[in-house]
């Protein structure tokens, strides 16, 4: 630990220093996870954060942190939505598309744990357990809801109509489900493809999209290919 203790005060004077230097920040970032500084992490993203507001990695991360390690998703979305407000251009695509993940992973977190509990839909009101905290108790159709994405779907929502008018930037949230699982995502990716396909019903990055999710669902790469060939006709 005296060496960790060293490179933590090495890296607190070279960010003093070189202050604007996003890459240093970042490698400090990794060395407290690498050697599980948690105390120092939150520091170190506390001085960044106030240095470079308007950074959306750093939002991510001071995120991530708080979602990943310190198990606590209330304040992971409290940082995700200052980062947001703090935020704009690229950088604010980039924080909407990691704040659907970190809900999409909630949802998945949660389920995992009521399964290892052996908690089922038909359960009376019980009480989440989240960093340590009991949270207050939801009822069985609340939580029901934030399994079927719920909450990712009003992020998805809030997403594109703080950025309209591209297709392109709702595919992410397809890109973020499939990389889940397609099983995992197929009712979020259902409500995405209407949405796209009601605001975007001519373009041919919808219908490849469309064509995409059908090839994906089939049960076998023949049949995939064929559905994915019937949208695409259909599209024409």
């Amino acid at each position: 630990r005296c060496f960790v203790r060293r490179a933590h005060t090495v890296y607190r004077r070279a960010t003093r220093t070189f202050r604007g230097d996003l890459g240093l920040w970042a490698r400090w970032l990794s060395f407290c996870r690498r050697s599980k500084s948690g105390k120092e992490a939150q520091r170190a993203l506390g001085r960044a954060l106030a240095l470079h507001p308007t950074c959306a990695a750093l939002w991510v991360a001071a995120a991530s942190w708080e979602f990943e390690r310190g198990l606590d998703a209330a304040s992971a979305r409290a940082l995700m939505q200052h980062g947001l407000r703090s935020c704009g251009g690229s950088d604010l695509e980039a924080l909407w598309v990691e704040y659907f993940r970190m809900e999409v992973l909630y949802a998945r977190r949660l389920a995992a744990r009521r399964e290892i509990l052996g908690i089922d839909g038909s359960a009376e009101a019980e009480s989440e357990a989240e960093g340590g905290k009991v949270v207050p108790a939801s009822t069985p159709e609340a939580v029901q809801a934030i399994l079927r994405g719920a909450i990712a779907k009003v992020v998805y929502n809030s997403a594109v109509q703080a950025v309209p008018g591209s297709v392109e930037f709702a595919a992410r949230f397809l890109d973020v489900l499939r990389a889940q699982g397609i099983q995992d995502g197929k009712e979020l990716q259902a409500f995405i493809l209407e949405d796209v396909s009601r605001r975007f019903p001519d373009s041919q990055k919808t219908w490849a999209l469309r064509a995409e999710a059908a090839r994906l669902e089939a049960s076998s790469a023949a049949q995939g290919a064929l559905a994915a060939l019937d949208v695409l006709e259909r599209g024409l």
